[in-house]
């Protein structure tokens, strides 16, 4: 979900994008959803597995950046066992891909950068951009995090630790983790998080 523009937005797994109308429960005073819209139909692709035994997983996320609401599509590309082979599903590398929400005509508009002064950083629970060119900088990247949901059973990983990578939107190639932050990878994960300074 994401706040955009006074109103709350949802991307649904087929890509769909939906605005959700949020009202007063007249008798409690609580917040109640009384309304959700589709405003974007998506065109959604789904898993298949290919020749070479791999197979594309999909996450999805939604980000404001400069005044643009944008759907992030990470493709986390498995190694799946062969036919009659038992194993697990083991993720690999990622892949992302960046639409721009074009409201006037209801669709998805695929962006190739974001410009030298945007960073995306993404997470399940929460995903923002910044500008980073005050820092001394570059931009076009996309940081994120392994942060699966609790009790993921669509992908292993194969090694003990976890971490966080980055993404060059310019190389469409994902650069090392930084090998002194890292967290265990188990069944009692839990889901980590970006932590920003306030806005001033």
């Amino acid at each position: 979900m994401a706040f955009y523009q006074g109103k709350l937005y949802a991307i649904a797994n087929d890509e769909n994008l939906l605005v959700v109308n949020i009202s007063q429960d007249h008798s409690t005073g609580d917040p109640q959803v009384s309304w959700i819209g589709q405003i974007i139909k998506g065109e959604p692709w789904y898993p298949v597995v290919l020749e070479d035994n791999t197979m594309p997983c999909k996450k999805l996320y939604l980000v404001e950046s400069h005044g643009a609401l944008l759907m992030v599509r990470r493709a986390i590309w498995c190694r799946v066992p062969g036919p009659g082979v038992p194993g697990e599903v083991i993720a690999g590398v990622s892949g992302f891909e960046v639409f721009k929400a074009d409201f006037e005509h209801s669709r998805w508009v695929k962006v190739s950068t974001m410009g030298d002064d945007q960073v995306l950083f993404l997470g399940r629970r929460c995903s923002r951009a910044m500008s980073v060119s005050q820092y001394g900088l570059s931009g076009d990247y996309i940081f994120f995090l392994d942060d699966d949901e609790e009790n993921c059973t669509d992908y292993c990983y194969d090694k003990e630790n976890t971490s966080f990578s980055a993404y060059d939107m310019r190389s469409s190639s994902v650069l090392p983790a930084c090998p002194s932050i890292f967290w265990k990878c188990c069944n009692e994960m839990r889901l980590a998080a970006w932590l920003f300074p306030e806005d001033r």
